[in-house]
């Protein structure tokens, strides 16, 4: 996404592009859903991990790396700039 895209798009259209363009971008129920799954696989160390993070910082939308387990921090996205890190120069 270039800088104009994204200076273009309201919260909404921002976030519903990302989610279909990225893999690390997880709506709030995707992320308890993801918990109940390593629950049920019994990886209850990265079930802890993932509700914790989405309880800590509590959204709609998330920035988080599946692949990376609990190497990587779990991030609520509630407004634009919580992504701007992510839009092309």
């Amino acid at each position: 996404m270039t800088r104009e895209e994204y200076n273009e798009k309201s919260f909404d259209e921002l976030m519903n592009f990302l989610d279909g363009e990225r893999d690390d971008i997880h709506t709030y129920e995707d992320m308890k859903d993801f918990a109940k799954y390593q629950i049920d696989e019994e990886n209850l160390y990265f079930a802890i991990h993932v509700l914790e993070g989405i309880q800590k910082d509590p959204a709609e939308w998330y920035l988080y790396d599946y692949t990376m387990g609990t190497m990587d921090e779990i991030r609520g996205i509630t407004c634009k700039e919580d992504v701007e890190d992510l839009i092309e120069e």
